[in-house]
């Protein structure tokens, strides 16, 4: 495996500028040489950002989920590139606490809508006490009908860039495509499509920290 962020880009021929830009610094490689199965968010993100059309063709019928679920198979040097090459820095190393600062900012940005909560008393194994709403958290688990049929308004209400960082969060969470909360509402978007709209709406580094950040449940 790479040992820098910049082995792990130069693997499919793309480099940083000096102001973190990501460019093709070599055709051969990025034409044929084959992605590691865990560089490929990597690779998708910053070919995307490069040549949107070459992406397309490079990476065809790819989805946005595909990307988020590879995170299991990143470790923190290709998480430190797959953000490098979105334009944002991580500490580089497994940092939980970087991760709920993160995700309590991005909650934040949707504090009117009902869709998150801080539930203290059931953490994850990593402290993480974000839960989205829907469920008796507290008690059985059980299915809080009211607040599901909330939260699933909400999220119809949100622009597509948020319910794109909204579904990323239910992603890591669950480690696979999501089915309770976003069952029949829009969230199979084409990753390509996906990444340049988020980075049009300025939300690319949000969203690009949330998965390089994100320490596993």
């Amino acid at each position: 495996m790479a040992n820098s962020f910049e082995e792990v880009l130069d693997s499919f021929g793309v480099a940083l500028t000096p102001t973190g830009t990501p460019f093709c610094a070599d055709l051969r490689k990025a034409h044929s040489h084959k992605i590691h199965h865990s560089f490929l968010p990597v690779a998708v993100v910053s070919f995307s950002m490069i040549a949107p059309d070459y992406a397309r063709d490079r990476f065809p019928g790819h989805r946005l989920s595909e990307v988020v679920l590879k995170r299991p198979s990143m470790d923190m040097v290709t998480a430190t590139a797959f953000a490098r090459s979105c334009g944002e820095t991580i500490t580089g190393r497994l940092n939980p606490e970087e991760f709920v600062e993160h995700l309590l900012s991005i909650v934040d940005r949707y504090r009117e809508y009902p869709l998150f909560r801080r539930v203290p008393d059931v953490p994850a194994m990593w402290g993480i006490d974000v839960r989205p709403l829907g469920v008796y958290w507290e008690t059985d688990w059980a299915t809080n009908e009211a607040e599901l049929h909330s939260w699933r308004s909400a999220y119809c209400s949100l622009k597509m860039e948020d319910q794109i960082l909204v579904a990323t969060i239910l992603w890591l969470y669950s480690g696979e495509i999501e089915n309770f909360w976003l069952a029949n509402l829009p969230n199979d978007w084409p990753a390509v499509d996906a990444i340049c709209l988020i980075e049009a709406a300025g939300l690319l580094k949000a969203w690009s920290k949330l998965v390089a950040s994100y320490p596993g449940w």
